[in-house]
């Protein structure tokens, strides 16, 4: 493991601080004013960017150095709900460290990465060995159902002729190991919701066809039997998951008048948004019963490959681990698609294997890690840049 330089900021003292705020179903705001006021206390200049269009939830953008282009990190500071609080070991939001490993809701997606990147710079910025430009933008809304901070986020640098040579986003990409894999795309994601309609009445004395129950059931199945495709040399197979099935009759006694689904697609590159929707719309008109679709773009999609900062990455990682990064797109549709139309973007950050999960964590080391291999690709893009 290399030696770390005496931190300005702990790396670990940061992330433990970020995951006790308990960031989720919209209570956003506090995590966002903290570090506000920590990025402003080193160097930083701090915006907190008024998105209406992505609702209440504010998006963050801070800056530091100087020229032209430079790096962006960007990611997110909510997390997904912590579930049931009794499950957890040590609490959801304790941020305990136990067996070498800091365990919390978020610390791996993705307060562990931030509070790396944020140390990295920290250090950079106090040995005055910044030459050249960076900048951080997070969200609020990602967990939502449809995110939108990013994209409004990146709207707003592209107004201001806030131009960046590429983006890094903080994501666990990695399976098992630190320094398995970094992420050059994602499959696109869209949300439906379909509707069913029916007429009640007793189940003992009404026909089946009027049971919007059954018809939507009938559809799911439908939709999960029809494959998309099988996966193309960039990207996996698309995939079709049910995610939940309701119906507004709470007796036993009577056949539902409505009942409603929601189903989530992951699209790789084989098809575009609008061939999605049509499929599925196909698939509703073709079959019995009265329906209603709607539907939510969660994220486009995105595939790019930005040799140089690839190759500086996969540098820093081997440097860090002693492993050489693969690229890939495997795993779930990722915000970082927002961001593509402000410049290239990878992503790389800490094990995924426990995320979303109860007693998620991440090993210690790994994150004093994470914070030299993000401080070694910031020396090595903005000095290949020639900002010396």
């Amino acid at each position: 493991m290399p030696k770390r330089e005496t931190p300005v900021t702990d790396v670990i003292q940061l992330a433990q601080k970020l995951v006790r705020f308990q960031s989720f179903g919209g209570q956003i705001e506090p995590v966002f004013d903290y570090l506000h006021a920590a990025l402003s206390g080193h160097g930083f200049n701090v915006r907190l960017l008024d998105c209406t269009e992505a609702g209440p939830s504010p998006v963050l953008y801070a800056a530091a150095g100087e020229g032209k282009g430079g790096l962006l990190f960007a990611g997110h500071l909510d997390v997904a709900s912590p579930g049931t609080e009794a499950d957890w070991k040590n609490g959801a939001f304790a941020g305990e460290i136990k067996n070498g490993s800091l365990c919390a809701r978020g610390i791996c997606e993705m307060k562990g990465a931030v509070a790396a990147f944020v140390g990295a710079c920290e250090q950079l910025l106090s040995a005055g060995e910044l030459r050249g430009r960076v900048g951080i933008l997070l969200s609020g809304d990602e967990e939502n159902s449809v995110p939108r901070g990013l994209e409004c986020g990146a709207k707003y640098l592209l107004q201001k002729g806030e131009s960046y040579d590429c983006c890094l986003y903080g994501s666990p990409t990695n399976p098992k190991k630190l320094g398995e894999e970094i992420k050059v795309g994602s499959r696109g994601e869209i949300v439906f919701e379909i509707t069913s309609f029916g007429t009640s009445g007793h189940p003992g004395c009404h026909s089946a066809q009027g049971n919007s129950l059954h018809n939507l059931l009938d559809l799911l199945c439908k939709i999960k039997a029809d494959a998309l495709d099988t996966g193309n040399e960039k990207f996996g197979p698309s995939t079709v998951q049910v995610i939940s099935v309701e119906t507004e009759n709470r007796e036993d006694g009577v056949i539902p008048s409505r009942a409603s689904a929601k189903v989530n697609i992951c699209f790789n590159t084989n098809h575009r948004m609008e061939d999605v929707v049509s499929w599925v719309q196909k698939n509703v008109i073709f079959s019995s019963g009265q329906f209603e679709l709607k539907y939510d773009l969660r994220h486009p999609g995105y595939y790019n490959y930005p040799e140089r900062e690839i190759k500086l990455l996969q540098q820093a990682v081997e440097h860090s681990t002693g492993m050489l990064p693969h690229c890939g797109t495997a795993g779930a549709a990722s915000s970082a698609s927002a961001l593509v139309q402000l410049c290239p973007v990878i992503e790389f950050g800490l094990v995924n294997a426990l995320m979303h999960q109860v007693n998620e964590s991440a090993k210690v080391e790994d994150i004093y890690l994470l914070e030299i291999i993000y401080k070694d690709f910031i020396r090595a893009c903005l000095n290949s840049n020639g900002q010396n």
